[in-house]
């Protein structure tokens, strides 16, 4: 399935319309790089400088934006706390 919205995102490409939101694959086919790569370099992990500048090009290019649902649901790490107060007075005085 992974692959069929990556042919359908690059025929998008190939037709000369961007795709609506771009993809580590969108984003890797036009750095020239592998999926891997950028996924590494959206983890914070080193590069080499001549990959880094691509995908760097590439992200600013497609204007990507990190889905921040999709990877919550990836990782399961939410990343928020939260608390329910009832009665703020029993907490302050």
């Amino acid at each position: 399935m992974r692959r069929d919205k990556e042919a359908s995102a690059m025929a998008t490409m190939a037709a000369g319309d961007e795709p609506r939101n771009a993809t580590i694959y969108t984003v890797a086919e036009r750095a020239g790089v592998s999926h891997q790569t950028v996924s590494r370099y959206l983890k914070g992990e080193s590069l080499r400088p001549k990959n880094r500048d691509a995908v760097v090009a590439a992200l600013a290019d497609l204007d990507y934006q990190v889905n921040d649902i999709a990877r919550t649901l990836a990782t399961k790490k939410p990343g928020r706390i939260g608390a329910f107060v009832f009665d703020v007075d029993d907490w302050a005085p």
